[in-house]
């Protein structure tokens, strides 16, 4: 029989394993990421590197970061994952785009799991891109922090929260069809 210890770890595990599949899924899902050269075994390495940078980020967020801390912390992950598996990515690099939906998606899960404060930002998707008037954009091609900063300024003016990450998750909600 395993300890208490042991018992804490193992569902730490578990949550950490689920959490960063549903979010790889959430950014990568539907998205053309890799260049053509990219085979099997490396797609592999590049998603356990993004597990355990997702990791170390959550563990950065469990202190509240502030929006411009966070608009850094943005570029700081698409350069780290740049430097390291570019040669895998399409242009080299994964756009704002996919990186914002990545670290916004999973903050997004930690939060919801009472793991870490509430998140700056919420994860930039075609349903947030909808209830903004922006439903021709699409998060997947966003290249610019700029971009990406104008779409959050309008997410503000819609929401009329001062929390737009809890204005996301009521209109992900109520964008579900409850069984």
């Amino acid at each position: 029989m395993i300890n208490q210890k042991e018992d804490r770890h193992i569902k730490n595990e578990f949550i950490n394993n689920e959490v960063t599949t549903l979010t790889i899924n959430g950014a990568f899902g539907h998205n053309p990421i890799y260049n053509e050269h990219c085979k099997g075994p490396e797609k592999e390495k590049f998603r356990i590197y993004i597990r355990n940078i997702l990791l170390k980020y959550g563990v950065i967020y469990k202190e509240s970061v502030e929006e411009e801390g966070h608009y850094n912390k943005l570029t700081e992950l698409q350069g780290e994952i740049s430097a390291v598996f570019g040669y895998l990515l399409k242009n080299q690099a994964l756009n704002i785009g996919t990186i914002q939906k990545l670290l916004n998606l999973y903050l997004k899960y930690m939060w919801c799991l009472d793991l870490i404060p509430t998140p700056p930002h919420c994860p930039v998707d075609s349903v947030v891109l909808k209830k903004i008037n922006r439903g021709n954009t699409k998060w997947t091609k966003m290249t610019s922090i700029d971009e990406y900063k104008k779409i959050i300024n309008e997410i503000k003016k819609v929401s009329k929260h001062t929390c737009i990450s809890e204005w996301e998750l009521e209109i992900w909600n109520s964008s579900k069809t409850k069984i």
